[in-house]
C-alpha cells in the first residue's frame, strides 16, 4: 500500500514539474497528498486491528481498525466535505465514531449553537489572516514573486532584501492560513473536531474543539524553534508523521 501511494502521487508531481516546472496551480496532487495521508493511516491502523493487543502501544490500541470498512464507510471516509480539499487529515477511527455517536464522540453536543459559535470564531478568523495577507501584499507592496524577478537583485542592500523577503514569506503564511482556518471552521460545526466537555468551578459545561486541528496561527507564529513551529503547522499532518512515518 505504502508503495502504490508514494509511487502514485510522485508520478503526479512528475508530470507536473515537466509540464510547468516552477510554476503554481491548484491540480490533482492537491487532493492526492491529503488521500496518502489518510490511506496511509488506515492501512498501519487495520494492521494494527490483527496485531495481539498486548504487543501495541495506548495510542496504537486507540487507533487500531479490527474490521475492513464497506464500500460506503470507505468513501465517506476519503470524500468528506470538510476534509477532502486541503485538509484536514484525521484518523478513521475518530471519523466511524463520530458518525456513529460513540467513543469521544458520545457526549457530541447536537442542538442550539454547541458548534455554530466556535465554527463562526474560526470562520472570523480566517477572514482576519485573509485581510492581513492583502493588506500586507496591496497595501505594502510585499509580493512574494517579486523575490524571484530580476529587479530584486538590484532592489536596495542587502539588508533591504532581507527585510522584504521576510517579510513578504509573512504575508505569503498568512494565505495559507485561511483556508487551514476555513476547514477549522467546517470540522467544528460538523462537531469532527470535538475533544470532550468539562464542567467549570460553577458547574457551567464547556466544549473542547481540539481533536482536529489544521492550523494554530498565534502559537505557530509566536513559536520560538522549527519543530514548535512545524508542530503547528498543517497540524494534522504533523500528527501523521509523528504516529505513522516518523
Amino acid at each position: 500500500m505504502v508503495v502504490f501511494l508514494l509511487s502514485y502521487l510522485s508520478g503526479q508531481h512528475l508530470y507536473s514539474m515537466m509540464t510547468d516546472f516552477g510554476g503554481f496551480h491548484m491540480d490533482i496532487t492537491t487532493y492526492t497528498m491529503i488521500l496518502v495521508c489518510k490511506l496511509w493511516i488506515l492501512a498501519f491502523a487495520y494492521k494494527d486491528g490483527g496485531e495481539d493487543p498486548k504487543t501495541l502501544t495506548a495510542d496504537q490500541l486507540e487507533r487500531r481498525v479490527v474490521e475492513m470498512p464497506n464500500i460506503i464507510e470507505y468513501s465517506s471516509y476519503v470524500f468528506f466535505s470538510c476534509g477532502c480539499i486541503v485538509g484536514p487529515v484525521f484518523e478513521y477511527t475518530d471519523f466511524k465514531d463520530f458518525m456513529e455517536l460513540k467513543g469521544n464522540y458520545k457526549t457530541l453536543p447536537t442542538g442550539g449553537f454547541a458548534t455554530i459559535l466556535p465554527a463562526l470564531r474560526e470562520l472570523l478568523g480566517a477572514v482576519l489572516v485573509l485581510g492581513i495577507h492583502i493588506g500586507m501584499v496591496l497595501g505594502f507592496g510585499l509580493d512574494i514573486y517579486f523575490c524571484g524577478s530580476e529587479e530584486f537583485i538590484t532592489y536596495g542592500n542587502i539588508w533591504k532584501r532581507i527585510g522584504f523577503y521576510f517579510f513578504a514569506m509573512t504575508s505569503q503564511r498568512f494565505m495559507y492560513y485561511t483556508p487551514w482556518q476555513f476547514n477549522d471552521a467546517a470540522t467544528k460545526a460538523c462537531g469532527l473536531a470535538y475533544s470532550g466537555s468539562q464542567k467549570d468551578k460553577d458547574g457551567k459545561l464547556s466544549h473542547n474543539w481540539k481533536r482536529v486541528v489544521s492550523i494554530e496561527v498565534i502559537a505557530l507564529e509566536t513559536s520560538y524553534t522549527p519543530v514548535l513551529m512545524m508542530a503547528h503547522w498543517n497540524h494534522t499532518v504533523h500528527l501523521w508523521l509523528k504516529h505513522y512515518v516518523q
